[in-house]
């Protein structure tokens, strides 16, 4: 089993081997925008995901990019 440690205002997407997808967003809501950017961006990865159209849009984007690996 594999831990995630998030911090008080994190959010998480868990992609479970068993097929099952988690999300994790922090209670109460960030205040701020600021605050909010990383659960904002996670909601919207899981609302994605579970829609094939926009998942479809996100990946065909992605591969789209160059790549831009580290060296």
């Amino acid at each position: 089993m594999t831990k995630i440690r998030l911090g008080k205002g994190d959010a998480a997407l868990v992609f479970r081997k068993d097929g099952i997808a988690e999300a994790f967003f922090p209670r109460p809501y960030p205040k701020t925008m600021e605050e909010a950017q990383n659960v904002m961006f996670a909601q919207s990865l899981f609302w994605a995901y579970n829609n094939d159209e926009m998942m479809t849009a996100i990946v065909e984007a992605i591969r789209a990019e160059p790549s831009h690996r580290m060296n």
